[in-house]
């Protein structure tokens, strides 16, 4: 697995000790560890850390302090506000749980030897030491793109002072702090009005809280307001990675062993562009990407069965599997060595401690019987589930018994409106949004075959308890994710060109309006 390397040191059993070490160790290296952090983590270091009067008197200024390089002096002014606590002991808590939110695990494991199990997330649960409406505003912060946050800015907080463009929100709010003026309750209610007037309501949820506080308004034994339930979504990522995607492409197999094994399982083409696709997506949203390329029935469940006692999943918000292979009327999905399993297996397959709670997100794109279609022009995807697991939602290309298309030259149908879809709403609208979209997509597409008309329509079997709302990642994956995206699509239009070419040489008369769609019809 291309999960990140697990540090070899022993895991605490009990979190108490685990801390106490930390304490120890941070005590001692203090500056040194700091000293790791670049220009952006410190400013949102000391976003998390200082109240509003300590943000007031000396945010701006310390921000100030860093642009110019001074990194000494900010490290001083930091340890003279968190020593001045009245406990020595869980002085220094605020920067283990900023480390934790600040995604820097190799801070935890490295220097202050915690690993990444339960009891790291015990450790930083349990200390509960940054100011609550901080950590929601970093979550809201790091939730947006640059883009968004400098069309937010520009568009929602028009009467906020900005130095420049692409400036950090948190330093953003730093800047605007005066109480006389703008007080933190009343920057936290100009945020989130922004955020509902945007749409973008699984984030200003996150500040509701404080909105109420300010307006002194009684929630009334209810966590609504306008409509919004804080307690309807799954809670978001607070570090890099935002969830593990797991992509199983099964498009080469064995041949038949014998005469009694005559299913037929041809090359799936067009299925490493649906890979590609999926990949490049969910890095846009800070997933870490694990791809299984025609594993057999062993490496399949020896891969599960290690990921299950994994402990860095306790790192991860949500899991995400896209399964593209053959199948057939019994519902079995096919491995390279023509051995099945069947989807509830998987879900078997993906139960895990450490999921428990989290959403688990299935997506499909596998055949389902005979009945009716065409071996040259069609493949048939669909599946079922039960409703043994919770939190989890089977996404499935088309439904029972019906026809679903893939492309030897554009891959599925499915799939390319699922990611296009996730791309322009997946970081503002709930998945079940997302998916009625591509629903809608699909119903509208339409092609024809032989004087048949062909069209699709997905469906989706879910089991979730509350809403998932996927979040964008952070600079180095969505930088990565968008590069994927490009430059795949650069060789869609390269087979585009050339397959025109190829037309025209043959026929000039020929008038392709559909250069993907060309003899590239094939059954799955």
């Amino acid at each position: 697995m291309n999960l990140p390397s697990q540090h070899p040191l022993p895991c605490f059993n009990e979190f108490e000790n685990a801390l106490k070490r930390a304490r120890g160790e941070l005590r001692v290296r203090v500056k040194q560890i700091l000293s790791k952090l670049d220009s952006d983590e410190w400013k949102s270091l000391i976003f998390l850390i200082y109240d509003e009067a300590n943000a007031f008197h000396e945010g701006f200024r310390t921000i100030s302090e860093l642009s110019r390089n001074q990194i000494d002096k900010v490290s001083d002014s930091l340890l003279r506000i968190l020593n001045s606590s009245q406990d020595y002991e869980t002085a220094l808590d605020p920067l283990i749980e900023a480390f934790y939110h600040l995604g820097r695990y190799d801070i935890l494991e490295d220097d202050l030897k915690l690993c990444m199990d339960h009891s790291l997330h015990q450790v930083c649960q349990s200390l509960s030491s940054l100011y609550s409406e901080n950590l929601a505003l970093f979550q809201v912060f790091s939730g947006l793109t640059q883009e968004q946050a400098d069309q937010f800015v520009s568009l929602r907080l028009k009467n906020w002072h900005s130095h420049h463009q692409d400036e950090m929100l948190e330093v953003l709010f730093l800047r605007n702090l005066d109480p006389k003026r703008k007080s933190y309750l009343d920057l936290i209610s100009d945020i989130y009005e922004g955020l509902i007037d945007q749409d973008l309501h699984p984030m200003a949820s996150l500040l509701q809280p404080y909105v109420w506080e300010k307006n002194s308004i009684s929630p009334g034994g209810h966590n609504t307001l306008e409509g919004l339930d804080i307690t309807d979504f799954y809670p978001m990522p607070q570090g890099e990675p935002h969830g593990l995607c797991i992509i199983i492409n099964v498009n080469n197999f064995m041949e038949a062993k014998d005469a009694q094994d005559d299913f037929p399982l041809d090359t799936r083409r067009g299925s490493d562009i649906d890979k590609d696709l999926v990949e490049g997506t969910f890095k846009l949203f800070g997933f870490t990407i694990v791809t299984l390329d025609n594993p057999d029935y062993e490496e399949f469940c020896s891969f599960f069965t290690k990921l299950r006692k994994d402990v860095r999943l306790y790192a991860m918000a949500a899991l995400a599997v896209c399964v593209m292979t053959h199948g057939d009327k019994d519902d079995n999905l096919y491995l390279a060595d023509r051995k099945c399993i069947y989807v509830t297996d998987l879900r078997k397959l993906c139960y895990a401690r450490a999921l428990i709670g989290k959403p688990k997100m299935f997506f499909i794109q596998a055949c389902r019987g005979e009945e009716n279609l065409t071996p040259i022009l069609l493949q048939r995807d669909a599946t079922i589930t039960s409703n043994t697991e919770s939190d989890c939602i089977i996404a499935a290309a088309t439904v029972g018994k019906h026809s679903a298309m893939r492309s030897q030259s554009s891959g599925s149908w499915y799939i390319n409106d699922l990611c296009s879809t996730l791309q322009e709403i997946g970081h503002r609208k709930p998945l079940k949004t997302v998916l009625n979209v591509t629903r809608t997509k699909l119903k509208e597409r339409m092609d024809t075959f032989r004087g048949m008309y062909i069209t699709q329509i997905s469906e989706d079997k879910v089991t979730l308890t509350k809403e998932v709302q996927l979040k964008r990642g952070g600079e180095s994956s969505f930088i990565e994710g968008i590069l994927d995206l490009t430059i795949l699509k650069i060789f869609q239009e390269l087979m585009e060109f050339l397959i025109s070419e190829a037309v025209d040489e043959v026929n000039p008369n020929i008038a392709l309006q559909e250069p993907f769609y060309f003899n590239s019809w094939e059954e799955s």
